[in-house]
This record gives C-alpha cells, structure tokens and sequence, in this order.
C-alpha cells in the first residue's frame, strides 16, 4: 500500500523525472521506514536530507526512510557511499521482488499505464545510469561504464550501435 500510495503521488505530480522523489518513493515503505540509522549513516545522509526536506518539508520523512531513499538514489547514479554500502546492496538484491510488487500494482490497482516507465526505472537501479543510458545497457557486455563511452560516442541507442563495425565499437 505504501508503493501505491507514493508512485500514486509521483504520477499525479509528473515526477518522473525527479530522482530524489522516485528514490524516496521506493524507500519510503512500512518495512523500510523504522530502521535504525547510525551515527555514521546519519552523517552521510546531511547534504540528501536538505535536499528532500527542502522538496517534502521537515519531518515528513523518518531517517530511516530518508536512509532508503539515498540508497536507492545511490542505486540510480551508479554511487555507493561506504558507510550505506551493505544496506545499499540489501535494497539490490532484494530490487527485482520490489520492482515486481510496482509493476502489478500498475496492472492491478494503481492503473497508471506506466509499465514502460517502470521497465525503465528498474534497469536504471541495475545499472546506476540515467535514463538516457539504459537502452545501451540492455546491449549485451554494456554496463555504466561502457554505455557513457558509447553515448560520448554519440552512439545513443541500439540502431547507432549496429551501425558500427566491430573494430570501430572496441
């Protein structure tokens, strides 16, 4: 219900281009919101917890939630922070349930038509690239790394990348 409930307001509100919001929006769930945030982690999350009180208000947020939500920001633009690393990969390895949970959400109640957006969005915590990298990421042996080459390439997609020769693509 807390899936629903957030991707809900990241529809209504058109952010779906807003990383923090979407971050947020996957970290703030029941099982996530009452954690425990060390001192450490507590440090680490200063300069996104700015950010998200300036966007949401103060206090709408537990720092719990607030420490999911960095995480999966993390998740997105390919970042780890060492103090968060482990709980970041918890939250990755458990992804492909969580992303299935807002897809059926999208065909059973939610009704947003999204399933593209979602696809998407889940490729891009895969991989930590942006949007305009994930369709190169889905190229065999492409990860962040190769896809921000190719895309310095000026090769943004798949039919640029079958364009060129193998000798011009290593």
């Amino acid at each position: 219900s807390d899936l629903k409930r957030n991707f809900d307001q990241i529809f209504e509100k058109k952010w779906e281009d807003n990383d923090q919001a979407l971050a947020m929006a996957m970290g703030n769930v029941d099982t996530l919101r009452w954690g425990v945030v060390s001192r450490d982690e507590r440090a680490a999350l200063v300069l996104f917890t700015r950010k998200i009180e300036k966007m949401f208000g103060v206090g709408k947020f537990t720092p719990s939630a607030i420490k999911a939500g960095f995480c999966y920001f993390n998740l997105m633009q390919g970042k780890t922070n060492p103090n968060l690393q482990a709980y970041q990969g918890m939250l990755q390895t458990d992804l492909d349930r969580t992303m299935q949970v807002v897809l059926a959400l999208d065909n059973m109640s939610g009704k947003w038509n999204k399933y593209d957006f979602i696809r998407m969005l889940g490729l891009r915590f895969k991989y930590g690239v942006g949007a305009d990298l994930v369709m190169l990421c889905q190229i065999p042996h492409v990860g962040q790394a190769r896809a921000k080459k190719l895309k310095m390439a000026k090769i943004n997609n798949v039919d640029d990348f079958l364009k060129h020769d193998v000798n011009t693509l290593m």
